[in-house]
């Protein structure tokens, strides 16, 4: 082998052992995708009252404080937070003066990250169980940023002029800035807010309850 190849066989290894190096040394992890699939009974959670800018009142939901593995979030990364509600209940949501009759929905993820802050794309990919007026079209998206904790989710997304109810729901969310990263995170809180938020009853249980109340109404007929 000439010289000349053989030092060019050398820099082109060397280049590829660059490559190599850089992309496993610290701070230039590729971005990963996270999903937590979460499972929590709506009537374990608060609603209390809240007051949007301009002094309208509206309702808030919050759940308990949901447990997962621990994972490493770094700027880029994706997180999907699919939720299922337990328990044979579910939230509704009702329109009204309150956000200007937009609806909310935003995941905490915890412990707090003081010196860190993010930007991030949301999306709300899917509700489950609906019944009533959905009246947006989904996948719907938003963008926010926030300081001293790491959140996702959508804010003021107007879902309907009436009210409907669902049993869970899916948020899919891209952290575009995260500085102060990377941030251990291991528990996360669920909210949703309205003109007015109930626990109620899901609709599969609703549809139960109609069924045996039929039943028992034909038993009472026979006899």
């Amino acid at each position: 082998m000439s010289h000349a190849r053989a030092l060019g066989s050398a820099l082109l290894l060397s280049a590829l052992l660059l490559v190599g190096i850089a992309a496993i040394a610290p701070g230039r992890a590729r971005a990963s995708s996270l999903t937590l699939n979460l499972t929590t009974d709506p009537s374990l959670g608060t609603i209390h009252n809240v007051a949007d800018a301009s002094l309208n009142l509206g309702k808030q939901w919050t759940s308990e404080v949901i447990a997962f593995p621990p994972i490493a979030l770094n700027q880029g990364d994706d997180v999907t937070v699919n939720v299922s509600f337990s328990g044979g209940f579910a939230l509704a949501l009702q329109s009204g003066a309150f956000f200007s009759g937009n609806e909310e929905f935003v995941f905490i993820l915890q412990p707090d990250a003081p010196d860190t802050t993010i930007q991030q794309s949301s999306t709300l990919t899917s509700l489950t169980g609906v019944v009533g007026n959905l009246d947006a079209l989904l996948p719907v998206d938003a963008m926010g940023a926030d300081a001293g904790k790491i959140s996702g989710g959508l804010l003021a997304v107007d879902l309907t002029n009436t009210s409907f109810q669902f049993d869970g729901f899916e948020i899919h969310t891209t952290y575009t800035s995260l500085t102060g990263g990377p941030v251990m995170l291991s528990e996360v809180q669920l909210i949703a807010a309205a003109n007015n938020v109930a626990v109620v009853p899901e609709p599969s249980a609703n549809l139960l309850l109609a069924a045996t109340l039929i039943t028992l109404a034909r038993l009472r007929a026979r006899g």
